[in-house]
Parts: C-alpha cells; sequence; structure tokens
C-alpha cells in the first residue's frame, strides 16, 4: 500500500518508522539503537513507542509492546492503513459545497 506522507504528521511518520524497524528485528529490538538511528533522543523514541502501543491495541487488544519486545497480530500493512484513514482530516459537507458553489451558502 502506497502511504502519501504529506498525509502524516512527523510524529505519525516516526510511528511508523518504528515498527517498521521493529518488524525488521523480527520483534525484539534495543530502543536505544532505534533512537540513535533515527537520531532522535531516546524520550522521543520512548513517547513515540508508547503512542504507538496505544495505537497497535486499538487494532488488536492483545498486543504488548514493551521497550524490547513487540507481540501483535497487526501487521504493518494494516497499521499503515489504520494510520492513514485516522489522519485525514474531516470536513464537513457545508465546506465541501463551499469549494463547488461561488453563490453565499445559507443553512
Amino acid at each position: 500500500m502506497k502511504i502519501d506522507f504529506a498525509m502524516l504528521t512527523t510524529k505519525e511518520v516516526l510511528r511508523l518508522r518504528l515498527l517498521t524497524y521493529i518488524e525488521d528485528q523480527q520483534g525484539h529490538f534495543n530502543l536505544t539503537d532505534f533512537a540513535t538511528s533515527a537520531e532522535i533522543s531516546y524520550s522521543r523514541a520512548y513517547h513515540s513507542l508508547l503512542n504507538l502501543r496505544t495505537e497497535l491495541q486499538q487494532l488488536d487488544a492483545a498486543t504488548t509492546l514493551t521497550k524490547d519486545a513487540l507481540e501483535t497480530t497487526v501487521t504493518l500493512d494494516e497499521y499503515r492503513h489504520w494510520l492513514y484513514q485516522h489522519s485525514l482530516p474531516s470536513v464537513s459537507y457545508t465546506h465541501l459545497r463551499a469549494h463547488e458553489t461561488r453563490r453565499p451558502l445559507v443553512c
């Protein structure tokens, strides 16, 4: 699945990078090594891990993610798809209609 990274925040991209790193390490990883390779502080990496865990648990309640191991049934593609769906901004119908007409909308 192709993701338009322009639609994702820098924090979302970092969580995606973290999950990719974890999968590359077959689920057993070193968070310090990730922080070093991503050129970020350990604190930022840890907060990304906490947010990633919360999101993965929304997809699979049995997910466990610690600072050195991940166990989940969620695939990287499933997470990417979920992340992309949740990153799309919601726009009201009235807002969309405003782009279709030059007349003022009366609600």
